[in-house]
C-alpha cells in the first residue's frame, strides 16, 4: 500500500514538473512555429537529430514500457533532452515529434499528444515518421553516412545487412551491441568504453536509452543520428522477402 502511494506521489510529481516548465514558457512555442524540415536538410547540414515518440513520454512520466523499465535517470535524462531544445537551443540538433496527423489517427500516441498539447508543441524540428517505412527507403540511408560510422543497436541482423551494404561502397560500419530490452546500464555505460573520436558519426538504434546517451554525445560534439526503429523494420522486410 505504503509502494502504490509513493509510486502515485513520484508519477504526479514527474507531471507537475513538466506543467510547471513548459506551461509557463513560450520558447518552444517561437522555436517550433512554421519548422518543417526534410531529411536531406537535416543531413546535408551536418546535423544531429533525435527522434520523439510515445516510448519517451511514457518514461518521462515515470512509466514503465514493455521493453525498458522506468527509473529516475532515464527520466531525468528524457527531461534533459527537452529542455536543452528548448532552452539551449542548438544549432546543430534537431528534434523530431510524431506527425500531427498520426497523433490524432492514432490512440497509441495518446500521452504524446497530450504532452505536445502541455508544452504547445504544434510539430518538432522536423516530422519523425519520415524514417518509417512507409515514407522513406532505408537502403537510401546508406548513401548520406560518412566513410566510418559505428551503430549502437540490438538487432544484428540489421547491422550486418548495413554492414554489407556500405561494404559494397567503401564505407565502415561498426557495432556496439546493447541488449534489446532493459538497455539503460548497458547503453550508458558505452560512454566512457567506446572511442567516439575514431568515428565521424554515431548511428543510433536503441530506444529511448540510446536517444540519453545521444544527446549527451551531442553536447560533446559528436555528429549523431537517431534512427528509431527504422532497423528493426528493415531486417523484418528483408527476412519477409
Amino acid at each position: 500500500m505504503i509502494l502504490r502511494i509513493l509510486i502515485k506521489v513520484k508519477f504526479l510529481l514527474y507531471k507537475f514538473i513538466i506543467f510547471i516548465v513548459f506551461k509557463y514558457t513560450h520558447k518552444f512555442n517561437q522555436f517550433n512555429k512554421g519548422k518543417s524540415l526534410t531529411f536531406d536538410q537535416i543531413i546535408n547540414g551536418h546535423n544531429s537529430f533525435l527522434r520523439w515518440g510515445d516510448g519517451e513520454t511514457e518514461l518521462l512520466l515515470g512509466r514503465s514500457i514493455y521493453f525498458q523499465r522506468s527509473n529516475f535517470h532515464i527520466s531525468y535524462g528524457l527531461l534533459s533532452i527537452l529542455l536543452s531544445r528548448l532552452f539551449n537551443n542548438q544549432h546543430n540538433f534537431f528534434l523530431g515529434f510524431p506527425s500531427n496527423e498520426l497523433i490524432e489517427n492514432s490512440a497509441s500516441f495518446n500521452e504524446t499528444k497530450k504532452l505536445m498539447s502541455i508544452i504547445g508543441v504544434k510539430s518538432g524540428d522536423f516530422d519523425a515518421n519520415i524514417l518509417r517505412n512507409c515514407y522513406f527507403s532505408f537502403f537510401d540511408f546508406i548513401k548520406y553516412l560518412p566513410s566510418k560510422s559505428l551503430l549502437i543497436a540490438g538487432n544484428e541482423l540489421g547491422f550486418h545487412i548495413l554492414h554489407n551494404k556500405l561494404s559494397l561502397i567503401g564505407k565502415k560500419l561498426e557495432l556496439a551491441k546493447v541488449p534489446s530490452c532493459n538497455s539503460f546500464e548497458s547503453v550508458m555505460n558505452l560512454m566512457s568504453t567506446i572511442p567516439w573520436d575514431d568515428y565521424e558519426c554515431i548511428v543510433i538504434s536503441a530506444g529511448p536509452a540510446g536517444k540519453i546517451l545521444g544527446h549527451e554525445l551531442i553536447n560533446k560534439g559528436y555528429l549523431v543520428w537517431d534512427i528509431g526503429h527504422g532497423l528493426d523494420s528493415m531486417a523484418k522486410e528483408i527476412l519477409a522477402s
